[in-house]
């Protein structure tokens, strides 16, 4: 995994990780930080952002690629 370098690719983390999460749990927490990052960037990042996580969410669901990113099928 690459190292996060900037407010931008954290949230682009956070949101992905909001979802691919496997507990109810986590996936809040990991909204929170999502939503603590977002007051420090601009609409239009936040927005790029959410469609980066959403390529994101597809890229994994194709390679089925777990929440602790291991390969196989997803459930």
């Amino acid at each position: 995994m690459k190292e996060i370098k900037n407010g931008y690719e954290a949230l682009v983390v956070a949101l992905t990780l909001a979802v691919t999460a496997p507990t109810k749990k986590e996936s809040r927490e990991c909204l929170k930080m999502a939503e603590g990052l977002a007051l420090h960037l601009s609409m239009k990042q936040i927005e790029q952002a959410k469609r980066q996580a959403e390529i994101n969410l597809e890229w994994i669901e194709k390679n089925q690629i777990d929440a602790y990113g291991f390969q196989g099928e997803i459930a």
